[in-house]
């Protein structure tokens, strides 16, 4: 009887405790936040994770009452923002705009980091995911997908491709093209898009996959054959998707999502969720995006979970299968 009754008053406090901890959860969730918020991007100020900020940050600024500062924190591909995301006291304080590729694929990619993408971090919700569509330089003889791929199942191996950097979604996206289309091509890292498309616009390298902002940056100046996406897009409507020319597998995204450090109250998690997503469905946020070049997608915590072991299950074994690794 008196192990029994120790039992039950042990099993009362815990309950207690339990109750009081979710309290004072909900309480500090209600009352955030009381000070500024900083939103850490993964590159240079003045690319997409940088637009990305500032938009959440002005939306977040209005409904919440409090300054939102997008700080650029580039470096090794984003994993300097990362790191110091997931060093950060989880309070809600500090949120990370990066590259939705450091929880997918980075840990298969990098040998070693210092931290861990999935227990170190909390994926608030993917936020943009936009198409990517091959394109080759004007002087390269191909006219249209079919030439294309003749003339790469032909002489693939005399032609060089390029991207933004070693295990980039724009680098393993060529690899799967190639790996469909059954062609050699040697591929030439750059350090970021824009040295990468004036390789492109000077004949450097031959062809590439790219997102749509940057072809719109440079409409006119490369040829089109084909975009990675579900439907058509109206930035060129003329240009069929690979779905159209007979590979439906080929539907590739460049995804970017929110992160906080691991932690952070479920409350306040799905508090910033749901703002997230409101800000990502206003039409001004979609027409901001767009200018350069991104497509808002907003998702659940749940959602994104889903999304993200999914896109493991596509990109791991191929960044295996080639043994591609970055620095």
């Amino acid at each position: 009887m008196r192990r029994l009754l120790g039992l039950v008053l042990a099993a009362a406090v815990l309950a207690a405790t339990l109750t009081a901890t979710l309290t004072a959860t909900g309480v500090a969730a209600q009352d955030w936040p009381t000070k500024p918020i900083r939103i850490l991007t993964g590159f240079q100020a003045g690319g997409p994770t940088d637009a990305i900020a500032r938009i959440l940050g002005d939306h977040f600024a209005r409904v919440w009452g409090q300054p939102v500062v997008a700080e650029a924190k580039p470096g090794a591909g984003g994993n300097v923002a990362a790191d110091l995301t997931a060093r950060a006291a989880p309070d809600g304080y500090t949120l990370h705009v990066n590259s939705a590729a450091i929880a997918i694929f980075y840990p298969a990619l990098y040998e070693k980091l210092s931290y861990d993408p999935v227990k170190d971090l909390v994926a608030i919700g993917v936020v943009t995911r936009t198409p990517l569509i091959l394109e080759t330089s004007m002087a390269f003889p191909p006219n249209d997908f079919a030439e294309f791929v003749a003339l790469m199942r032909r002489d693939g191996a005399k032609f060089n491709y390029g991207s933004p950097g070693i295990g980039t979604t724009v680098h393993l996206a060529a690899e799967l093209l190639k790996s469909r289309l059954g062609i050699q091509s040697t591929h030439i890292a750059y350090r970021g898009a824009a040295p990468f498309g004036e390789a492109l616009l000077k004949n450097e390298v031959q062809w590439g996959i790219d997102p749509i902002g940057n072809a719109v940056i440079h409409k006119g100046k490369y040829k089109l054959h084909a975009v990675a996406a579900a439907r058509r897009v109206e930035e060129f409507p003329d240009v069929p998707i690979f779905a159209e020319l007979g590979h439906v597998d080929l539907e590739i995204y460049t995804a970017h999502a929110l992160f906080a450090p691991a932690g952070l109250p479920p409350a306040l998690v799905e508090r910033i969720s749901a703002e997230t997503i409101r800000a990502l469905r206003d039409p001004a946020s979609v027409e901001r995006l767009r200018r350069v070049g991104l497509y808002a997608a907003p998702m659940t915590p749940a959602e994104t979970t889903r999304y993200f072991a999914a896109e493991r299950d596509r990109w791991v074994p191929l960044i295996k299968a080639n043994n591609i690794r970055a620095e």
